[in-house]
């Protein structure tokens, strides 16, 4: 959980990490305001990692989501909903709207 507070408008964009499986819901204070989605196929050997944050928003294997939050003030939460290989890690990233991530 972490606070985030902004005086503009901000993406917050979630993804999956490392290997593909694990889904998340995102919560802003106390509502959910977004779920990342599954996507590709579930390597359950998990051959080929994806190591780097860019890597993973770009990853057609990995579930991300992206919430637009209007300014104020939030407590953010993220919840493992589904966790495949027992850790249920993801990459978070905050940018003012403005700066566009194409996923």
């Amino acid at each position: 959980q972490f606070t985030l507070c902004t005086n503009a408008p901000v993406l917050l964009r979630l993804t999956d990490a490392f290997c593909g499986g694990d889904t998340f819901n995102v919560y802003a204070n106390g509502t959910r305001v977004g779920k990342t989605v599954l996507r590709g196929v579930i390597d359950p050997e998990c051959t080929n990692p994806v190591m780097r944050p860019e890597e993973a928003f770009f990853s057609s294997d990995m579930s991300h989501v992206e919430v637009e939050l209007g300014p104020g003030a939030y407590g953010v939460n993220v919840l493992a909903e589904a966790i495949v290989y027992g850790g249920g890690i993801g990459y978070i990233r905050v940018d003012s709207k403005d700066q566009m991530l194409v996923l």
